[in-house]
């Protein structure tokens, strides 16, 4: 088996949660993320906060995570859909901050668009995942 070149090493837990997310294409975000995998070191939220490292400044992170903490506002107040359209409106956002070489590494892009989609994102619950999830990466950055 090849070695991994040195951004795939970079890399290597963001995929893997991006293929656990392809191994349940159907699930809502609520469905596929445990407490342990959202809050706990050593799961999914971990990992990913691990692989960002330093090639992405925490005020990217903080800039997707606005917009995903907004739409959870909405949410909690019963306006699934524009907390829904608030959400929808992150993956452009992150695409083009990928483009402009302001987020890091390409896979982050992939696993925003992973865990943004109309299979994904169905109830409130599943805002609130996200937000969980990214609030994890966020605190796991700083540390």
């Amino acid at each position: 088996m090849p070695y991994p070149n040195q951004s795939q090493q970079n890399d290597f837990n963001i995929r893997k949660v991006i293929e656990k997310l392809s191994s349940r294409p159907e699930q809502p975000l609520s469905k596929v993320f445990s407490k342990e995998d959202l809050y706990l070191p050593q799961h999914d939220a971990y990992l990913v906060a691990s692989d960002l490292g330093d090639k992405m400044k925490i005020s990217q992170i903080r800039k997707i995570f606005d917009m995903v903490e907004q739409a959870a506002l909405l949410a909690r107040n019963d306006k699934f859909e524009k907390a829904q359209e608030t959400i929808f409106m992150v993956v452009p956002n992150v695409a083009y901050a990928t483009g402009r070489g302001l987020v890091e590494p390409q896979s982050f892009n992939d696993l925003m668009q992973m865990c943004i989609n109309t299979k994904r994102i169905k109830t409130n619950e599943d805002i609130e995942t996200l937000f969980r999830f990214l609030q994890s990466i966020v605190a796991y950055k700083k540390k």
